[in-house]
């Protein structure tokens, strides 16, 4: 009898236990639509960044209030390589771990996506290739099982854009993206991954040169130069500007690949020199109906703008006229959840129709300087960075 009693209380804690803590409704993987991958419910992955690379995580209802602008994604830079490792007395892999599952524990509690990023800190176009071969080994298996999960291999490796295959400032870059692809799929064969992360490419022979890097990779881990993608896409960054990104993305498109924007910086673009979001380039990407994940920050940490100031990114969607709707992922709660109150997506405004396309220009600043791969039209005059105490210190 106290056997059964025993059993029957237990029972009754486990079962009020239950509907204490609900569970959550986790986000179903991301897949690829034949353009980028998007979210369960099929619309584009959008949203901010934040970094783990320095500073702790950013609370998790920060993160959570990315929701109340429709955002669906996090972009983390989730550590930065040290160039001397693996010497003795240098930074190893998996230094900020505590704070990275942190971010992805939110980010799972709000219903949004996360793509995971290795980032270079102040060494954007280089890597580190036992860092990154260590870094994924540790973090892989880590957050295999987690479904709201990317993972973007690297970020810049090269300056500044393809082909990586002909790179001689950071060669290797291809066979980087490789290996550390096997080990990633080792473990977690379900988990989208990200590949190249361009910082500047354009149309052309621009994206020629990635579709050359494609086929070699391919080569390298599927046997077969043309084989088919159906858990990857390509990484791209804004920094050729505007059309220059629409360009690639249009003829990665074409070409049978997908791609995800992962980063563009209003202040470094030729569409968008006074700072805060390039409208511009946002447009194009919801026209082609692309993935884009912006580089202003969940506040309070980061470089580059912060999300929440309406100067930098609501207020400028506004007079542009961009808008998108609201990922009705967000709002999927399992049993015992309350439903979030769904918000708005911001209005467009049909008397501030979005500024006109600028030639395309390759990026000028200090981090990245200029280098085209391909003919563009005549370049605008640069348009600075704006001053920071460092190259990226925080993220990137």
């Amino acid at each position: 009898m106290a056997i059964r009693l025993s059993s029957f209380i237990t029972a009754l804690i486990l079962a009020f236990a239950a509907i204490a803590t609900p569970a959550l409704a986790a986000r179903g993987r991301p897949h690829l639509n034949g353009k980028t991958f998007v979210a369960d419910s099929g619309v584009p992955l959008r949203g901010p960044f934040t970094s783990t690379e320095w500073t702790p995580a950013v609370p998790a209802a920060n993160i959570a209030n990315m929701r109340n602008y429709n955002f669906n994604a996090v972009h983390l830079y989730a550590e930065t390589f040290d160039p001397k490792y693996p010497a003795a007395g240098s930074q190893k892999p998996g230094y900020a771990a505590t704070r990275v599952d942190q971010v992805v524990a939110a980010t799972r509690a709000a219903n949004m996506y996360v793509v995971i990023v290795l980032a270079n800190g102040a060494n954007n176009g280089k890597y580190n290739l036992a860092y990154a071969r260590d870094f994924w080994t540790f973090y892989a298996a880590r957050y295999k099982d987690e479904t709201h999960v990317i993972y973007e291999i690297h970020n810049e490796p090269v300056q500044w854009g393809p082909p990586y295959i002909t790179s001689t400032q950071s060669p290797g870059a291809v066979s980087m993206n490789a290996d550390c692809y096997k080990i990633i799929r080792a473990v977690a064969p379900n988990t989208p991954v990200l590949l190249f992360t361009y910082a500047s490419i354009g149309g052309g022979s621009s994206a020629a040169g990635a579709v050359r890097d494609i086929q070699s990779f391919n080569a390298a881990v599927f046997g077969n130069a043309n084989a088919k993608w159906t858990n990857e896409a390509v990484a791209i960054h804004g920094y050729w500007g505007a059309q220059g990104a629409s360009d690639a993305a249009k003829a990665l498109n074409a070409a049978g690949f997908g791609v995800v924007l992962t980063e563009f910086a209003a202040a470094t673009s030729p569409t968008s020199p006074n700072g805060g979001q390039d409208t511009q380039l946002t447009q194009f990407m919801e026209q082609q109906g692309v993935s884009w994940l912006t580089f202003l920050h969940i506040p309070p940490t980061g470089v580059s703008g912060d999300v929440t100031d309406p100067n930098q990114y609501t207020n400028r969607m506004n007079a542009a006229g961009v808008g998108f709707d609201r990922d009705p992922g967000l709002n999927a709660v399992a049993s015992g959840q309350a439903a979030p109150v769904p918000v708005p997506a911001p209005a467009p405004s049909p008397a501030a129709p979005a500024p006109a396309p600028v030639p395309a220009a390759p990026r000028t600043t200090t981090r990245r300087p200029a280098t085209s791969p391909s003919p563009r039209p005549p370049t605008p005059v640069p348009v600075p960075a704006p001053t920071s105490p460092s190259p990226k210190p925080v993220c990137g």
